[in-house]
């Protein structure tokens, strides 16, 4: 991605979603870390189980492949 990326933590319901989307309109990439896809489209959905102690370890490069270039 280049331009501005948002990275954000349960973009797939409730208000992570509702934040998703509305900086999606404002021409955001945004990368969803959630244990469920985000119904949004051209969101990159990176799966992350929190309560997980690897989480970090799991998603780390995919998150980094994911913002590439941003700002």
């Amino acid at each position: 991605m280049s331009g501005k990326t948002l990275v954000i933590t349960g973009g797939s319901r409730g208000i992570g979603h509702a934040t998703a989307s509305r900086f999606a309109e404002a021409g955001y990439g945004i990368v969803n870390l959630s244990r469920s896809p985000a119904a949004l489209p051209h969101v990159t959905d990176i799966a992350a189980d929190f309560a997980d102690p690897a989480w970090a370890e799991t998603a780390a490069e995919p998150l980094r492949a994911a913002i590439g270039e941003s700002d």
